[in-house]
């Protein structure tokens, strides 16, 4: 540690000398300030020294001192002594701040206590504009924030009455849209059972058209009213003990058959022994099936879609994996987004890019995880994992019913 303090005349010649930790210090009574200071800092010295005469005090300044023949950097203060100038130094503001208390006490120090009291009153002040300037500042990001704050409480007020306003008109367009979507498909099964017999090949083919094209409508209508109760709260499940390997066999020869009609090729990779797990099998089901039907639309003529289960550190590993394109690097991020549909597809089929988004809510429901990833080799996988034992939140479902 290195201090300095010193009363210099108008000439800038050190009259005497108030403290020096370094001895050689002591010795430079007569000499000018100047030359014990670096030369880089002679008319850094000089300005202080003036600066302090005509205003009085000055702080936060920097010095190189030479000490043992090596330059020191100092903090620096300076303040008006009657005819002469005071110049406090030291290697650390805290050591120059408290030499400067420590002197103004002292006795021998009693002539140049008022040049003290001016360093420390110049200080005070500083710091005391500093802390109003802070405050002002502070004030200001307050009332920024507080605007902020109204602004975001508006927008989502805004967005929860948009919200309330679209599940409103979900809701009356599905309700609209089942009443003769139900008269159409009771027509259906009316020609089904009394007119079959007596069309031809196009009027049998027609009619299996038209009512693919009903059921089409209605897991369409199934799926918005799915995103309206995604998006308040999350699906309610039903859930019990399910055998997994039954239901994921029923699940592979249930899409087999439409799978075929486009050329694909549908294979169930799984042991024998799998678990029973609790879980709502109807909704495992919607899941497998948005799965199935996006890896057929992606995967060309002549291809195979893959579903394969396993079991692992307590969790079932269910993974459907196509043979397409593989996923868009730009789609990835945002595949499970309500109404994103990925590019690649083969096959329609009607989306609206909802599928995906249902099928991840619906597992994490059960505490699970979906994911989606390209492989290697090529195609796309998705992978989803339930654990063995229900969740809390499934558990207290299981309860409730």
């Amino acid at each position: 540690m290195t201090r300095l303090a010193v009363r210099c005349d108008k000439t800038g010649t050190i009259h005497s000398v108030l403290h020096a930790d370094s001895p050689e210090m002591t010795d430079v009574v007569g000499r000018a300030l100047s030359a014990v200071l670096d030369p880089s800092s002679v008319v850094r010295g000089l300005d202080l020294l003036e600066e302090a005469r005509n205003v009085g005090a000055v702080i936060d300044a920097e010095l190189l001192v030479r000490v043992q023949g090596q330059p020191v950097l100092l903090r620096a203060a300076a303040a008006r002594d009657g005819d002469e100038v005071l110049v406090v130094a030291a290697s650390a503001t805290r050591d120059l701040w408290s030499l400067c208390a420590q002197l103004s006490e002292d006795v021998a120090a009693t002539k140049s206590r008022s040049a003290f009291v001016a360093l420390l009153e110049r200080r005070a002040n500083v710091a005391i504009a500093r802390d109003e300037r802070a405050l002002d500042e502070l004030t200001r990001l307050y009332d920024q924030l507080a605007t902020l704050d109204r602004d975001l409480a508006r927008r989502n007020a805004e967005l929860e009455y948009l919200s309330r306003e679209k599940d409103r008109i979900l809701g009356m367009a599905a309700h609209d849209l089942r009443s003769p979507l139900n008269a159409i498909a009771l027509s259906i099964s009316f020609l089904d059972l009394e007119l079959a017999r007596d069309l031809n090949d196009t009027g049998r083919e027609v009619l299996t058209r038209i009512r693919r094209s009903a059921e089409q409508m209605g897991r369409l209508i199934d799926d918005l009213l799915d995103v309206a109760t995604v998006e308040h709260g999350g699906p309610r499940l039903k859930p019990s003990l399910v055998a997994i390997e039954p239901l994921l066999r029923e699940a592979t020869q249930m899409h087999s058959l439409l799978a075929a009609r486009h050329g694909v090729t549908i294979a169930f990779d799984a042991p024998n022994d799998l678990p029973a797990v609790q879980l709502d099998a109807d909704r495992l089901h919607q899941v497998l099936g948005n799965l199935i039907s996006n890896g057929v639309g992606h995967t060309p003529e002549g291809g195979t879609v893959t579903i394969r289960a396993s079991i692992a550190d307590d969790h079932l590993n269910v993974s459907v994996i196509d043979q397409g394109p593989g996923i868009d690097a730009n789609d990835l991020p945002h595949l499970f987004q309500p109404f994103r549909r990925g590019r690649g597809r083969r096959l329609s089929g009607g989306s609206i890019g909802l599928g995906l988004t249902i099928s991840r809510t619906l597992i994490e429901a059960h505490g699970g995880v979906l994911e989606a990833n390209n492989l290697p080799e090529g195609g796309a996988e998705f992978h989803f994992t339930l654990p063995l034992r229900p969740s809390r939140a499934t558990a207290k479902i299981a309860a409730a019913e």
